[in-house]
């Protein structure tokens, strides 16, 4: 009897060495779950701005240069997304309303 209450006080903080072992993992993980979110919804932009800029250079034809049509697209696309870009280019993302600010107005 006095072995295993012995056994059971040596066992006492194996909980909190296992999670200090495992949380800078897990919180790595999470970390790079949103990370590669945030990198396939850049991907996803540029390619629908490239699309956009290909089908306007290919509907107006030369009276648009890939340059002003690529950049239309961008901030086409930048404005569907719910992104806004002053003419410095310093793009900032719109707040998107409350619930309760919907029903109110």
């Amino acid at each position: 009897m006095v072995r295993v209450m012995r056994r059971r006080r040596d066992e006492s903080g194996q909980a909190m060495v296992e999670f200090a072992l495992i949380a800078p993992v897990l919180a790595l993980l999470l970390l790079a779950v949103f990370q590669f979110g945030v990198a396939f919804n850049d991907y996803i932009t540029v390619t629908d701005a490239a699309r956009a800029a290909a089908r306007r250079a290919s509907i107006d034809g030369s009276s648009f240069t890939y340059s002003a049509a690529t950049t239309d697209a961008v901030q086409s696309s930048q404005v569907a997304s719910g992104h806004t870009c002053a003419a410095d280019n310093w793009c900032t993302t719109a707040r998107r309303p409350t619930r309760r600010e919907k029903t109110a107005g």
